[in-house]
């Protein structure tokens, strides 16, 4: 599967209609929307995961990428950089 991320409506349609996993960072545009505003975008495109920030999104693809490989869950990144 493939993902997309944006931080508008507009993005998340073009991720649907592309066929790919829609993703939205709470960054950007979507920093200014209210519970209802998501909850809105939302019901419009449905399998949205919603993200703090691009950071969150990077995150998530890696623990993903690490569990589908059998790996362990680490905080270490896969471009070896520790905090």
């Amino acid at each position: 599967n493939v993902a997309a991320v944006g931080d508008s409506l507009r993005d998340l349609e073009a991720a649907m209609a592309a066929g790919c996993e829609p993703d939205l960072v709470r960054s950007g545009k979507a920093v200014a929307l209210d519970d209802a505003q998501l909850a809105v975008m939302l019901d419009k495109v449905p399998g949205t995961t919603v993200h703090k920030d691009l950071r969150a999104f990077a995150e998530f693809l890696i623990r993903r990428d690490q569990h589908a490989r059998g790996l362990p869950e680490s905080r270490d990144s896969v471009f070896g950089g520790n905090e």
